[in-house]
């Protein structure tokens, strides 16, 4: 399994997000995880290709503070729910299926 440390660059799968009462419900396939309304905008720092450092750093000055190890174990999180696609340019195979949509 691949190594993420604060220097990575990470690349999400299309998550499903819903929010509500400041907190969004990420999925995909049939994992789902919670994160403060916040971390959305962390998110999106890593889809404009900032490493988890850049991103780190650039939560710290327009939003308040993050501790290395809240990033790493969110991040863990991440890779445990098949939620990243990738780690510095490396393909992160699924274990998880898809869930298809209902036949109609």
């Amino acid at each position: 399994m691949s190594s993420i440390s604060l220097d990575s660059r990470i690349s999400l799968r299309p998550l499903s997000q819903q929010v509500e009462n400041d907190v969004v419900v990420l999925g995909y396939a049939d994992q789902f995880l919670e994160l403060p309304v916040e971390g959305l905008q962390f998110l999106t720092w890593l889809d404009e290709g900032l490493n988890l450092a850049e991103a780190k750093q650039r939560f710290e000055t327009e939003i308040g503070p993050l501790a290395e190890a809240d990033v790493l174990e969110i991040m863990d999180a991440f890779l445990e729910s098949d939620f990243i696609a990738a780690i510095d340019g490396s393909a992160i195979p699924t274990r998880h299926k898809p869930v298809a949509p209902p036949r109609q």
